[in-house]
């Protein structure tokens, strides 16, 4: 992981200085700002002060001054109006809006949220028949869809229904033939592109009444745009400032939704909306309905608001469980493929609940970071969600494939689309060599922005205050991240959930790491610790806030325990050393393989087998196309990397080239790694394990039960791994006791169970003391005999 700071260069002091004065801000909030892009006093004034700022006139939109006529002459004509919406956060808020507008004027206006599992997305001919023959409306008004539906409004018209469309997604080649709305269009006066779906609906509502009147609907604005990724600058930053300075006058259910998430009303934060209301809003619509949450916009009797709530966090607890699964499948089905070739993730199964595979898209991208396309099957066709990173624009893959796409439309991040299963293998295909063709490779690497370096002594309050004034934060207007570089940490891992803890730095600040065992082996060996965390809240002791990303320096500090040389145990393996494939190479060739690996951002594997071997090479050799070290236990996504002392052999399918650094203990182990991967192996020509090694190991009776007798002080304990087990036991005898001399008493008690410890899962140590065997029946135990006997 590469961590960067966003702008590290250029910014003029003289210019912090009087802005630092004129707002009395901290040096370092201004240069954020600065860093941002506001340099000049009008621009930091606007930014600082978004809700003085002068929106756009509606009128300046196209097509909205047609739309008002059209929508007023059909009020007055008595005509029937239905709203059209889209069924996550900003089609329900939009559709909201509109309909309370059309009320306050007197309109008799109905509305159609269409369900996700019985009418699909968008505006079908299927859905407008069906609203043909439920409401008869004389006009549709869209929100939040519809700029793709050529079809399907010659299709209304022949029906006899007009419609207007408003939208805010990518727009196609073909417009439909009617009254268009949509802040994406480059030829209109009106000059932000930014707005959700609800933003163009509050625009027309505007229009329609006035702006006194539709502010009333501002708070609805906020809700919506931050919870559809929108950019949170300009106008947006605008809406979502005045959204949140008149929070008093949302209705009534959404009121009480933030109050059971325990989220302010009077000084509401943009990420707890983002994070507690957006998705439990976005369930229903995503579990079948999305009227149940449409219903907190209109409900004002307190008992049935509450119960719908209720009803509402029961489809965020079942999407929640429908995502473990299909997270889960994902990995299932990634595991036995080669990542290291694969420049978009493309998979589907029948069984995925379609109305969550943009959610999952998006965990999946974290872990892979690269495009992810998920489907799941409905009779002949595949429906699914598109998520891609950031320079991959993936409405533009999606337009080079559209002649085999039946349907698709969104973002240049995120997209919707169908096609049919036979042309699966062949979209897969195209997807990857359009990727290959048209993207740099360096997009995919693994780096991680930052606002500005920081040390204890520059947290204070103030500075803490300060900060308040970047928001509301969000999509382009992030919350700030800092990097700290601290190595004498405290770890204390939560009590409800030891996977988590908390790390604290000095006396000053406390961070929460989510998953942070995965880390562990690095925060226990690693040197030059850096951290990228945002502030959160500051009540307390410590300043506080959350780790985003982890890194060390790649160097790993020595130690006399021996700890790192623990592939003594770790690399036996069952099988036939004699079927193990590989090839061996020359000192001199290193080098090579080192450039070869600027070719791609995965796929490349360096393995030390001892400490000495693991920072020799990294002193020894340019490590610029080396993107992630690991230490033990590997966490990457096949990134070109560094491994030292590998645990086993997980790794091998992200790669496409394994260079092992020094010797192998078992040939075995290389064999495993063949089963595993179609990688090519590679070993240095004088592989020889180190005799020295065996040497020191103790395999005699009363070295086991010395280690047991240890052992029986820690049954029933918890620990963070094993490496954790042999400190708290052996740390200050040490020299006595090395790592290898406790871990193969540890390995072949665990393979007896005579001890037991899941480091994957309740992380208990515990001794069975029922148990009674010998160790010759141990495969570890005779296998480290026969090499220490037989290795010269």
């Amino acid at each position: 992981m590469r961590f960067i700071k966003y702008f590290d260069a250029g910014i003029d002091e003289s210019m912090v200085r009087s802005f630092c004065g004129k707002y009395n801000l901290s040096e370092r909030v201004v240069k954020i700002i600065i860093g941002r892009g506001y340099s000049t006093d009008s621009d930091v004034e606007d930014f600082l002060h978004p809700e003085n700022v002068k929106l756009q006139s509606p009128f300046s939109m196209k097509g909205i001054k047609e739309a008002v006529e059209k929508i007023k002459l059909a009020i007055a004509s008595g005509k029937k109006i239905l709203i059209f919406g889209d069924y996550d956060v900003d089609g329900i808020s939009a559709t909201a809006i509109m309909v309370k507008t059309l009320e306050k004027m007197g309109a008799s206006a109905k509305y159609f949220l269409p369900n996700r599992y019985v009418d699909g997305y968008g505006l079908t001919k299927d859905v407008i028949l069906k609203i043909k023959k439920l409401y008869s409306p004389d006009l549709i008004i869209t929100v939040d869809c519809g700029i793709t539906a050529v079809d399907e409004v010659e299709y209304a018209k022949s029906l006899g229904i007009d419609i207007i469309i408003t939208d805010h997604h990518e727009i196609g080649d073909t417009l439909p033939n009617t009254i268009v709305i949509n802040t994406k269009f480059e030829d209109q006066e009106y000059s932000f592109r930014g707005l959700c779906g609800t933003g163009v609906a509050f625009k027309l509502s505007e229009a329609l009444t006035s702006f006194k009147e539709a502010s009333e609907y501002l708070p609805i604005v906020a809700i919506a745009t931050i919870a559809d990724i929108v950019p949170l600058t300009k106008e947006n930053r605008t809406l979502v400032r005045l959204g949140f300075k008149n929070m008093e006058k949302l209705p009534i259910g959404l009121k009480h939704m933030f109050s059971a998430n325990k989220v302010s009303l009077k000084n509401p934060d943009a990420t707890d909306i983002a994070f507690k209301i957006a998705p439990k809003l976005n369930a229903s619509g995503r579990m079948g309905d999305a009227v149940d949450s449409l219903m907190l916009y209109f409900e004002t009797n307190p008992n049935k608001t509450k119960a719908q709530i209720e009803k509402i966090i029961a489809h965020n607890t079942k999407r929640q469980n429908l995502g473990a699964k299909i997270n889960e499948d994902c990995k299932k089905m990634l595991y036995p493929q080669d990542t290291s070739n694969m420049p978009a993730i493309i998979l589907w199964k029948e069984d995925w609940d379609q109305g969550i595979l943009g959610i999952e898209c998006s965990k999946i991208l974290e872990d892979y970071n690269r495009p992810v396309f998920l489907f799941t099957k409905e009779g002949e066709y595949l429906k699914g969600s598109a998520r891609s990173v950031k320079d991959i624009n993936i409405h533009n893959i999606l337009t080079s494939v559209s002649d085999i796409l039946e349907v698709f439309g969104g973002h240049t991040m995120a997209a919707g689309l169908t096609l049919k299963l036979k042309n699966f293998d062949e979209f897969k295909r195209r997807v990857n060599a359009y990727i290959l063709e048209h993207i740099n490779p360096k997009v995919f690497e693994p780096i991680q922005y930052y606002d500005d370096e920081i040390n204890l002594n520059d947290i204070d309050q103030k500075f803490i205050d300060d900060l308040g004034v970047l928001e509301p934060c969000g999509c382009d207007n992030p919350k700030p991240k800092f990097k700290i570089d601290y190595n004498d940490i405290t770890i204390q891992p939560l009590s409800k959930n030891s996977d988590h803890a908390n790390i604290i730095f000095g006396k000053k600040l406390n961070l929460v790491f989510f998953n942070y065992t995965k880390n562990i082996n690095k925060l226990n060996f690693g040197t030059g610790l850096k951290f990228i965390f945002e502030f959160q809240e500051t009540k307390g002791k410590y300043f506080k806030g959350i780790i985003k990303e982890f890194e060390f320096d790649g160097i790993v500090k020595p130690t006399t325990a021996g700890c790192l040389d623990c592939n003594v145990v770790y690399q036996l393996a069952d099988g036939d050393y004699n079927n193990a494939e590989y090839k061996t190479y020359k000192q001199s060739e290193i080098v090579k393989f080192l450039l070869d690996a600027s070719r791609s951002v995965f796929g490349t594997l360096f393995v030390a087998n001892s400490l000495k071997t693991y920072n020799s090479f990294i002193e020894k050799y340019d490590m610029g196309n080396i993107y992630s070290y690991d230490i033990i236990n590997h966490n990457n996504a096949g990134y070109n990397s560094l491994l030292l002392a590998p645990k086993n052999v997980d790794f091998a399918r992200k790669y496409s080239k394994i260079i092992f650094l020094d010797s192998v203990i078992d040939l075995s182990f290389v064999a495993k790694i063949n089963d595993e991967s179609k990688a090519q192996v590679l070993l240095p020509i004088q592989s020889v394990y180190s005799k020295e090694v065996f040497d020191k190991l103790d395999l005699s009776r009363q070295h086991f039960a010395f280690v047991y007798q240890k052992m029986l002080s820690i049954d029933n304990t918890k620990f963070t791994d094993i490496y954790s087990i042999y400190t708290h036991l052996f740390q200050k005898d040490s020299k006595r006791v090395s790592f290898n001399n406790f871990i193969v008493p540890f390995s072949v008690f665990n393979e007896l169970k005579i001890i037991s410890f899941d480091e994957k899962n309740d992380l208990l140590f515990k001794i069975n003391k029922n148990v009674k065997t010998e160790l010759n029946t141990s495969k570890i135990y005779n296998k480290i005999n026969l090499l220490k006997k037989t290795i010269i």
